[in-house]
């Protein structure tokens, strides 16, 4: 392999790392912020439920459209991890081309920076948060209130 091949390598591995590290600071802010806005949901919807304007549909259409964005937000998810886990993959590839150009220490093996069971172990968590938030919402919109109370 010529020097020049293992210069574009360690760019590329740089530019693998600069993406994966923007795209999951990007990825737990959203997650963060749309933790605070479902709490804020659900605090402005039980400060007002006594409200004889919050009956019927202006509470069901509240409800589903936190219903949405929660199978949104798990949608986005599982395509995140995904993402995470193909550039995980390549970098253990290059990782490995690399170590044999350098005839690295045999008994080093190229791995990755967190192992993929942590990654996977975080993004388990995730979607069951989200998954619990969904059935919460889920179980709010159906449960309507009449104008009984």
């Amino acid at each position: 392999m010529a020097d020049d091949e293992t210069v574009l390598l360690k760019k590329e591995l740089d530019e693998i790392h600069n993406w994966m590290r923007a795209s999951l600071q990007l990825y737990f802010s959203w997650y963060a912020f749309f933790f605070v806005l479902n709490g804020t949901g659900v605090g402005y919807l039980f400060s007002s439920t006594s409200n004889a304007s919050w009956r019927g549909v202006k509470y069901a259409l509240f409800c589903f459209t936190f219903v949405a964005w929660n199978v949104l937000s798990i949608v986005t998810t599982i395509e995140v991890f995904l993402f995470i886990l193909q550039r995980c993959d390549r970098i253990v590839k290059v990782n490995q081309i690399l170590a044999a150009h350098l005839e690295c220490i045999p008994d080093l093996s190229p791995d990755l920076p967190v192992p993929k069971a942590t990654v996977k172990a975080v993004f388990a968590i995730c979607l069951f948060a989200l998954s619990v938030l969904l059935l919460g919402w889920a179980g709010l919109a159906i449960r309507i209130p009449r104008n009984g109370g």
